[in-house]
């Protein structure tokens, strides 16, 4: 099962930073950079599964 998660992060600014990694087998197998809305780093997130795992994530899970 690949499982996308989208972080939500707190800056010492007060801004939100949202970061995504892909998980597979309980071992994360990619991270990407941060995106200032949640959408957009599931959009990255997604993005990068079908280029290099070949598939959507199974699950995708916002913290």
């Amino acid at each position: 099962m690949v499982e996308l998660m989208i972080e939500q992060w707190s800056q010492p600014d007060g801004s939100l930073r949202y970061l995504w990694s892909v998980w597979q087998g309980g071992k994360r197998i990619g991270m990407g950079e941060g995106a200032v809305k949640a959408d957009a780093a599931e959009r990255a997130g997604r993005d990068w599964c079908l280029q290099t795992v070949g598939q959507p994530p199974d699950r995708v899970t916002r913290l």
